[in-house]
């Protein structure tokens, strides 16, 4: 199974629009509102294989974050994650595990501001 084009992917987020964290423009980016649940979840249009995981921050990132896929929207595997966000570039391998939708959850420290990300 191979990943579909990024053209063919949607997405959603808590807040913000969830489309620049999907644009292939690092020139732009999602960003969150200040909440206690801050999220994004990107349908990939269909049944795909992951084995890895790119995202680049920019600047800054979450304090910690996880991925998870999904098959159904109904159960989560975890994926990958951190609890000491720097921002840049995370490159994350795992092993493969099919799923259509992919989550990030997002946590910030007391007195930061909202996030970026950008899977890739």
């Amino acid at each position: 199974m191979s990943i579909p084009s990024k053209s063919r992917w949607t997405a959603t987020a808590s807040s913000g629009d969830p489309r620049l964290a999907i644009d292939d423009r690092y020139t732009t980016a999602w960003t969150t509102e200040p909440s206690r649940r801050r999220q994004l979840e990107i349908d990939l249009s269909e049944p795909a294989t992951l084995a890895g995981l790119k995202v680049y921050w920019g600047a800054r990132s979450a304090e910690s974050y996880a991925f998870e896929t999904s098959s159904d929207r109904r159960t989560w595997t975890r994926l990958c994650g951190t609890r000491h966000g720097e921002g840049g570039l995370d490159v994350f391998g795992f092993p493969p595990v099919a799923g259509r939708y992919l989550r990030c959850r997002l946590s910030y420290g007391p007195g930061t501001d909202s996030g970026v990300g950008r899977p890739g």
